[in-house]
């Protein structure tokens, strides 16, 4: 059996480098499907001399990148030698956005970044609701890019609340703002009319996490449904 290491593309590992973004976004596929162009070399990192828990949460992005285009099986299997550990490493970490709206922390230790990365995966990978399929990385890439810290942090609040079939129903309301939203865009670059509704924002805006709960977010849910 391979190790982890050997099954994924490692071009530049077996150099000493770690391609930090080895991601399907980078990898180009020709039309007669014989060749791969792979892209964005802006972060590279020696694999020598690297602190263990710094390629680890490296790892870790990397694999959750992979959430839209590959089963969780497949991920698995491809990085079967990455396994979370914290014992014995004492390191603390300014909070990103994020990390700063659900922990409320300025500071976080490793524990505490690993349980958003472990939540991240949840919501970025691939979801299926009545056919329907939801790209949860493509979701977080959209918000991280157009929508507001605080507003995306709610995802991670509202994915303590809801049922799996719920959570999947939340994001197929929200990739169909995002649709609408991302489409007006274009409209916009290309001087087309449009009618500017920023769903995806006005979505996420009304929801509170105060006091949330199940009933509460499918009451939201609905009401917001009639505009798609």
């Amino acid at each position: 059996m391979k190790s982890g290491e050997d099954k994924r593309i490692n071009f530049s590992e077996h150099k000493g480098f770690l391609w930090r973004d080895l991601a399907p976004r980078n990898i180009l596929l020709t039309d007669d499907k014989r060749e791969l162009f792979l892209i964005d070399y802006e972060y590279l990192y020696k694999i020598q001399g690297m602190e263990k828990y710094k390629k680890m949460l490296l790892d870790i992005n990397r694999k959750i990148w992979f959430g839209d285009v590959l089963s969780q099986r497949q991920i698995s299997y491809l990085f079967s030698d990455i396994t979370p550990q914290t014992v014995g490493i004492n390191c603390y970490f300014k909070a990103d956005e994020i990390e700063k709206n659900v922990l409320s922390k300025k500071i976080v230790n490793l524990e505490e970044k690993l349980i958003i990365l472990n939540k991240t995966s949840l919501i970025e990978r691939l979801h299926r609701y009545k056919g329907e399929k939801i790209y949860g990385h493509r979701i977080g890439r959209f918000l991280s890019d157009f929508v507001s810290a605080k507003n995306e942090s709610k995802i991670y609040g509202i994915l303590n609340v809801l049922d799996k079939i719920s959570f999947s129903r939340f994001l197929l309301l929200v990739q169909r703002c995002i649709e609408v939203d991302s489409e007006e865009m274009l409209k916009e670059y290309y001087k087309k009319p449009i009618l500017k509704r920023n769903l995806t924002m006005n979505f996420l805006n009304s929801l509170s996490l105060i006091n949330i709960n199940k009933k509460y977010v499918l009451k939201i849910m609905e009401d917001f449904e009639i505009y798609l």
